[in-house]
């Protein structure tokens, strides 16, 4: 029972302090026996609960169309292309670092009243998870419910869902720019991310 608690030291004070006494004592009361076993208990079904989530929104999702278009867009000069649409913030991962290739999936912050309708990819985000370069949707551990739908919404016809999201934000898609020509306006979509993405 020690062997799991020490695994817990660096975040749980109680199970630290368990691990002290037992340390300096060689051994335990009943009830911190008893305590032990419960945390224990309760860690292994969070985790389990946690892993089962992941999995669950694993499931094979066609991701070809949301890669064609991140490939279109890198091609045309975009460097660090983003994409918005069904509630969820795409970017492309730096050419360097271990996820080289990868497509990150955020769910964006709120912006604060007064701010244009643009969300940010930055560490307010909540993190989703990532589209790996083979196409397959890793999902992180607090992915949301609703996450594998709008990808695949996305991936079904990305054109149709950025044009959704520029008539209800007004707003771009793919920069996040208002939207103030009349003919973008219409669209729903910037010409030039339009072109830029291959929309």
């Amino acid at each position: 029972m020690i062997e799991p608690l020490r695994g817990m030291v660096e975040w749980n004070d109680f199970a630290a302090s368990l691990v002290a006494q037992f340390d300096a004592r060689g051994d335990l009361s009943e009830k911190q026996v008893a305590s032990a076993r419960r945390m224990i208990a309760k860690c292994a079904a969070s985790r389990a609960e946690r892993t089962a989530k992941r999995d669950a929104a694993s499931v094979t999702v066609d991701l070809s169309a949301i890669r064609a278009m991140f490939d279109t867009a890198f091609a045309s000069g975009r460097k660090r292309p983003s994409y918005r649409a069904e509630g969820l913030a795409l970017s492309r991962a730096p050419d360097h670092g271990r996820n080289a290739g990868a497509i990150y999936v955020k769910i964006p912050r709120t912006a604060p009243a007064g701010d244009p309708l643009n969300p940010q990819l930055d560490d307010d985000s909540a993190y989703q998870g990532k589209i790996t370069p083979d196409n397959v949707f890793a999902p992180s551990f607090k992915v949301a419910d609703t996450t594998v739908a709008a990808l695949q919404a996305i991936a079904a016809d990305p054109t149709e869902a950025a044009v959704r999201y520029g008539r209800k934000t007004g707003n771009c898609a793919c920069c996040g720019r208002e939207l103030t020509n009349a003919e973008s306006v219409a669209l729903g979509i910037g010409p030039i991310c339009a072109g830029k993405f291959g929309l």
